[in-house]
């Protein structure tokens, strides 16, 4: 019998080997301000964790194919903590509701811009939305047309998730 690997051990190897590849590719420094500081490598589309850690997969590898396509590094754009939490508020807002109610999870979701530097200025001035046009901007700058095809599929995959 094989040993199986947790899934958590699984999409963290992923998460790493395309992290490095963003971190170079992205030069260090964050895609949207250029800041250097506090930066990680940020899912443009979010993989669905929930669905990869609950779902029952017959082999380690089965889960690798279904996850691989949010980790790869089409999917990652390296991005300072405050452009991040730009990118991703909404969407944890969402998810930590969905554990934690509504009114914890507005105050989470504001310690966390708070620590992240954004202001209520970021946000009224549609800083989600400028974050993610420069994400895909600097995506197809790099790899073409192709990007917009590798976006379909991966939409195709969120939907099967669901």
């Amino acid at each position: 019998m094989v040993e199986r690997l947790k899934p958590e051990s699984i999409l963290r190897s992923l998460q790493k080997t395309a992290r490095q590849h963003v971190f170079r590719r992205d030069l260090g420094a964050c895609v949207v301000c250029g800041s250097g500081k506090r930066v990680e490598a940020a899912h443009v589309e979010a993989p669905p964790i929930d669905y990869f850690l609950t779902h029952t997969y017959e082999s380690d590898e089965h889960l690798k194919e279904d996850a691989a396509p949010f980790y790869r590094p089409e999917n990652m754009a390296l991005l300072c903590r405050k452009c991040h939490m730009l990118l991703d508020y909404s969407m944890l807002l969402q998810e930590f509701a969905a554990k934690h109610g509504r009114e914890k999870a507005a105050e989470l979701v504001m310690k966390a811009l708070i620590d992240a530097g954004v202001s209520l200025e970021d946000l009224k001035s549609g800083g989600h939305e400028r974050v993610l046009r420069t994400v895909i901007e600097h995506m197809f700058d790099i790899y073409g047309p192709d990007y917009k095809r590798f976006l379909e599929d991966l939409n195709e995959a969120k939907r099967k998730k669901r």
